[in-house]
């Protein structure tokens, strides 16, 4: 009589594939002298052609059985709990059997080889290779179950994050119980209602005997932890909190405006070698983490409000001590003088040249009223203004009032149109409409030209009156001066578009810059970011939830379906919020978008299945179902696990 099947303790590697992966896994476990539920494997040859156990089986079976005890029978497929794919809750799994309804459960756990596993298989390897043992262990009474990974499947980070539920696991993996959640930390102490420092000693064991991080099912029962499943981690993400910047009420938006990428390369070139040089020096501020995007024609960067202001007031605080604005206003002239006479990609690195010798002014300028109201505090708010304003309105006229004053002198739009052809051009391009805005200027400024306003008699009244230091007259002028710097640069700007005949570098859709690193946004994932930060204001009524998958993503927008059974039938990219989900909600999910869920935790079988699928999903939202209807346009924030409309 041939042996079908094997108690777990007898299990060795050369019979591990006649019983699949669960109980492979579990037999190791077993023989490295952990603390396992005792039980049987009943291999894929038990089964005949119609799935029904043979009789030989049957009574291997039985003899292992106790008619005082309750078992827990679940799947042991041969491609489940593999390093490739965890077919997590792909099978059934019937808990506190009767002695006398094993074979029964065994023969229906075998057959459940449903759509819902094809659809999850579609991309595996051997997807139509369905070969299926079953385990049968003793039934635990546990206090409480939950699952731990040994590696943070979220962030990738070396953490141990357990969730766990109190009584049955199946409630918390099938998504159906809301667990708490906890990373754990032996070093800081932890108050939890089970022994969790043996269960890290477990753990560290499991993914040793292994050699991979692990996802393990434990049980709390008698005064003792127990392991009840061990498969290796199929799916971890790398933390996606990059773009995140606060809410947008919290930012600091440059634009949004009308600019096309070509037409601001050069400056995004000069702004990515500063921002890096500035993270690299210890003496200077290291830029915020910020995001540029570009999107249907339009342009916006986007700051912290508050880093942004830190950065650039400590921006001119450094500008300051190193004294180098008539060095940079130098440089600048210089590279600026060499343009005309330059095409291509000599042209293209000038130009940026010139701009990089601009823009730590620029920032520094931004800095500049935070800085010195921070100097002048001594004095009351209207004080400090008559102060500014005297000390950094500019000595000049700005170029736009110049050319004004020579258009009321002449009287001859025409003749500013040949001098001035490029009045309109910009970040967005050409406008080759420099006829109409003269003709329209004419009509406003009359014949009197403007005159420069005249502060210094003001000035020197105020040092007197107020008896400022010369350390406070040097950071105004600075300040004044950079006023100046930049409306010069601005003439410059205009002038130099003509040049431009093609993109500086490789940005197109979003730029992203965080701890002296550069990246490039896709576009996708540019619109996204604009409708979360731009299109879409922030819901006081948001729904939050757990991450369970950030599908590589940090926002996702879409249309919501609340979809009541997996049979419902949903179109293609689609949000799908459901109360909670099981296996047979897998062919839904391949169609999906995006998952919401009203229950379950980052370790339940929907939460896995989505990080395998790269499917974002945040669960346990409690009431996504009551609060959102289908039709609703929705984004997803994938870091801070909120769903708002």
């Amino acid at each position: 009589m041939s042996t079908t099947v094997f108690p777990l303790s007898k299990i060795s590697e050369v019979n591990a594939s006649l019983v699949g992966g669960k109980a492979a896994n579990l037999a190791k476990l077993i023989q490295a002298n952990l603390p396992v539920p005792s039980g049987i494997a009943v291999g894929l040859g038990s089964f005949d052609n119609n799935g029904e156990l043979t009789d030989v089986a049957k009574e291997q079976i039985k003899a292992h059985l106790e008619q005082s005890k309750l078992y827990a029978v679940r799947s042991s497929a041969l491609a489940e709990d593999a390093e490739g794919a965890s077919w997590a809750g792909q099978f059934e799994t019937f808990l506190e059997t009767k002695p006398g309804d094993v074979i029964a459960k065994v023969e229906e756990c075998h057959n459940s080889t449903k759509n819902r596993a094809k659809a999850y298989a579609e991309d595996k390897a051997d997807s139509e290779n369905f070969y299926i043992g079953v385990v049968v262990q003793e039934m635990l009474k546990p206090e409480y179950a939950g699952v731990l990974f040994t590696k943070n499947p979220l962030t990738g980070q070396e953490q141990l994050v357990t969730e766990y539920v109190e009584g049955l696991g199946e409630e918390l993996v099938s998504g159906r119980a809301d667990p708490r959640r906890v990373v754990i930390d032996v070093r800081q102490g932890l108050e939890l209602e089970f022994d969790y420092k043996k269960l890290v000693e477990l753990a560290q064991k499991t993914e040793e005997l292994f050699g991979v991080p692990q996802d393990i099912e434990w049980v709390w029962a008698d005064g003792k932890m127990w392991l009840v499943q061990a498969r290796p981690i199929t799916a971890t993400q790398e933390k996606h909190e990059g773009y995140y910047l606060g809410e947008p009420g919290e930012l600091f938006y440059w634009g949004p405006s009308r600019t096309k990428p070509m037409y601001m390369s050069d400056f995004m070139a000069a702004a990515e070698r500063l921002f890096i040089e500035m993270a690299n020096d210890p003496q200077l501020p290291t830029p915020p983490k910020t995001v540029v995007l570009f999107d249907e024609g339009k342009m916006v960067w986007l700051c912290n409000a508050q880093d942004f202001a830190d950065f650039t007031e400590q921006a001119f605080v450094a500008y300051e001590k190193r004294n180098q604005l008539d060095q940079d206003i130098a440089s600048w002239e210089l590279a600026s003088s060499e343009l005309e006479n330059l095409s291509g990609k000599e042209l293209n690195d000038k130009i940026v040249e010139a701009w990089y010798y601009t823009e730590f002014a620029e920032f520094s300028l931004y800095g500049a009223e935070t800085s010195l109201i921070r100097r002048l505090e001594r004095f009351n708010p209207e004080t400090r203004q008559n102060i500014w304003s005297a000390f950094t309105t500019p000595d000049t006229q700005t170029f736009l009032a110049r050319i004004d004053s020579e258009l009321a002198t002449s009287q001859d739009p025409s003749a500013l149109v040949e001098k001035y052809p490029w009045v309109q051009d910009g970040y967005d391009g050409l406008s080759n409409n420099a006829n109409q805005y003269f003709e329209d200027r004419l009509k406003i400024v009359g014949t009197e030209p403007a005159k420069a306003p005249d502060n210094q008699q003001r000035r020197k009244k105020l040092v007197e009156e107020l008896q400022l230091s010369n350390d406070e007259v040097s950071a105004l002028t600075l300040a004044r001066m950079l006023a100046e710097f930049m409306d010069n640069r601005k003439a410059w700007m205009m002038k130099t578009r003509r040049l431009l005949t093609s993109s500086v570098g490789d940005i197109e859709h979003g730029w992203f810059f965080n701890q002296g690193n550069v990246s490039k946004i896709d576009q996708e994932t540019t619109h996204e970011l604009w409708q979360r930060y731009v299109d879409f204001k922030a819901s006081s009524s948001a729904v939050v939830g757990v991450v369970a998958s950030n599908g590589g993503k940090h926002f996702v927008n879409g249309e919501v379906v609340v979809v009541a059974s997996p049979t419902d039938n949903v179109e293609d990219g689609k949000i799908i919020v459901v109360p909670s989900t099981s296996p047979s909600y897998v062919p839904l999910m391949r169609k999906a978008k995006a998952l919401v869920t009203d229950h379950g935790g980052m370790m339940s079988h929907a939460a896995i299945v989505a990080r395998e699928f790269n499917l974002p999903c945040i669960v346990g939202t409690k009431q996504a179902t009551k609060v959102l209807t289908t039709g609703d346009k929705v984004v997803l924030d994938l870091v801070k696990g909120e769903v708002g409309r």
